[in-house]
Parts: structure tokens; sequence; C-alpha cells
């Protein structure tokens, strides 16, 4: 939890300080995105932090709230599907910047963005809210949730399933092929067009992008699919009432709950360190006290660089 803490605001704080003094230069989509991810990150770090349980809720208006805000968790669930929705986004952002260029240059603005980032976080607002409205206080003082019918909880874990978890992963998954079908292509075709020094530098330059771009993505879509799939399928077989009704209150749960939890919190900062030659610099200058070179690139700038299709 920590790790994602210091980590997601060491990425918030080099991007602000990147782009302070020069939002033309700096604020590009992804830049804003990324600021985005690394806040929602750094919001579910916070809430995974240990908060007080009371064992003996009183069944009144300050009880229910109780179990309604706290209980639930319910900021923690936005905020981890939040993170979610802007990693696709990004992907989105990225497949439009190298497969579609000229689409991307019309009509991907910082207006759009933040309509974008916008939706990102009343989407989950919204989605999750039945999961705190059904969320009451027994007789016996516990937060508990409590369906209106089994019908109702098997159609709304599998909405879940779909709108956060399946369609996510197929987006970012189709995305991230895509694009490095598209790179692997104009390299191809730059590396063997002409014998030139700027034609090899810039053949050069796209390899360098394309294996970056690989290993990140490689690496988001794996940790997706390891460390979310266990915790997903399990919430929507016990959803369609596949599993028994006590699976929320086993082992196997909440080791795979926090598992996805602490992926979601501190894994883009990791990734970010192993393949962002600029971040790591800008952590070292931070570390070290010597402040931030405002003329660098972005940290993100060799994950966000659009492929112009050569002339003909």
């Amino acid at each position: 939890m920590f790790i994602g803490i210091i980590g997601n605001a060491f990425v918030i704080y080099i991007q602000r300080r990147l782009a302070n003094g020069q939002e033309d230069a700096r604020a590009t989509p992804t830049n804003r995105l990324t600021i985005c991810l690394a806040t929602a990150d750094l919001l579910t770090a916070i809430f995974l932090l240990p908060f007080p349980r009371f064992g003996n809720v009183p069944n009144n208006a300050a009880g229910n709230l109780y179990c309604h805000i706290i209980g639930s968790r319910y900021m923690l669930w936005v905020s981890f599907r939040a993170s979610v929705y802007t990693l696709t986004t990004i992907a989105i952002e990225r497949f439009w910047a190298v497969v579609y260029p000229f689409f991307y240059k019309v009509w991907v603005h910082n207006n759009y963005v933040k309509y974008a980032i916008g939706a990102i976080w009343i989407c989950p607002l919204i989605i999750r809210l039945p999961q705190m409205t059904f969320r009451v206080v027994d007789d016996c003082g516990n937060c508990i949730t409590q369906y209106p019918s089994e019908h109702s909880r098997a159609v709304y874990g599998s909405l879940l399933f779909l709108i956060e978890f399946l369609a996510p992963f197929c987006i970012i998954t189709y995305t991230s092929i895509r694009t490095m079908c598209e790179l692997s292509r104009h390299t191809s075709i730059d590396g063997g067009g002409s014998s030139g020094q700027r034609t090899r530098n810039e053949s050069t330059r796209l390899q360098l992008l394309k294996r970056r771009l690989t290993i990140m993505f490689f690496s988001i879509c794996v940790s997706f699919m390891l460390l979310w799939t266990p915790d997903q399928l399990g919430i929507l077989l016990y959803h369609l009432r596949v599993l028994p009704r006590d699976y929320p209150s086993t082992a196997f749960y909440r080791i795979s709950l926090q598992i996805a939890f602490l992926n979601a919190a501190t894994t883009n900062p990791v990734i970010y360190s192993l393949c962002l030659p600029n971040f790591r610099r800008a952590i070292k200058d931070l570390l070290m006290c010597r402040g931030i070179d405002r003329s660098r690139e972005s940290i993100m700038d060799l994950t966000t660089t659009s492929v112009t299709p050569s002339s003909a």
C-alpha cells in the first residue's frame, strides 16, 4: 500500500512539474490520462489502509449510513474501477495515435480528454451505487449485503463482470495487438526504404518505441489477467449461485481481492520504472534533491509518439 501511495504520488508530482509553465507543450492527452490513472491508483492505495470496524452497528440512520459508505467500501471500489477505465482509455488513445494518426490529430483534443476523465469517474460512481444501497444493518448489528432477490443479484453480478472486467480486458488486448502490428509494419517500411541516416535513426526510434510499448502492454495485460481474473471469476460465480453463500467470508476471496486491489494500487509505478528511462531519471533526480529538468521529455513520451505513415 505504501509503495502505491509513494509511487503514484511521485508520478503525479513529476508529471505536474514537467507541465508547470509549459501547458501547451506538456499537457498532452496521454499526460492528462496518466495523471488521472495515478490519481485513481493513489486513492485506491489510500482507501486500502486499515480503518476501524464496528462489531455492533446500531440499526438507525447513523448505522445505515456507516454501512452504506464505510462498510461497503464504496469509494475504494470507485477508485479501483476508475483506474481500470483510465487504463482502458489510455489504451484506446494510444491505439488511435498509432493506427489512425490523422484522425487522432484532428479529433483528439484536451477538451475531449476532460470529458473522458469526467466519464471515467462518473461511471463507477453510478455503477457501484447498488452495492452501496444494498448494504444494510442486520439484526445482529453487522453490515451485510442484502439484494432484493436472487435474480437481481445474478443480473447485477453479471453486469459488473461484463462492464468492469471483460469489456476492459478485451479492449486493452485488442488495441495492444493492433498497436504492436502497426508499429511493426511501419518499422519494416521505414527500415527498408532508404539507407540514409535520418531513415535509420527513425527506424531505430520506432524499434525502441515498439519494444517499450510491447513490454509495457504485455506487463499490464499479464498483471490484469493473472491478478484480477481469480477475484472476478469468483465474484461472478458467487452472484450466479454456483459458489456457496459464505464465499465472501472465505480466505480465498479475501486474498484474491487484496491481490487485485494491490495490483491496481502498485503495479503501474513499478512498470513505469522498469520500462521508462525518463521516469527512472526523474525519480533519481527527485530523490537526490536535484530538481526536475523541465526541458526533458515527458515520462510517457516514448509510449505516446504518433507514427506518421511513410509517403509513397
